[in-house]
């Protein structure tokens, strides 16, 4: 999908924030306090993984040169 609103730099993360806010909500909403706890938990962990995937292909890049 193509969007041809053009936003600066702050918009874009008020935006991002705005939507974060509305996911946070309606799980918060949605699910028991443990299923709450559980999902953002698991979220977190995905985070994590993928950051640390990211950081070990800098790494490999890094030490190829």
């Amino acid at each position: 999908m193509h969007h041809t609103t053009r936003l600066n730099t702050q918009e874009k993360i008020e935006a991002w924030l705005s939507l974060c806010d509305i996911t946070f909500n309606l799980m918060k909403d949605n699910l028991s306090k443990t299923e709450f706890l559980h999902k953002l938990e698991r979220m977190r962990e995905e985070k994590v993984k993928a950051t640390h995937s990211i950081l070990k292909g800098i790494s490999r890049t890094a030490y190829a040169k």
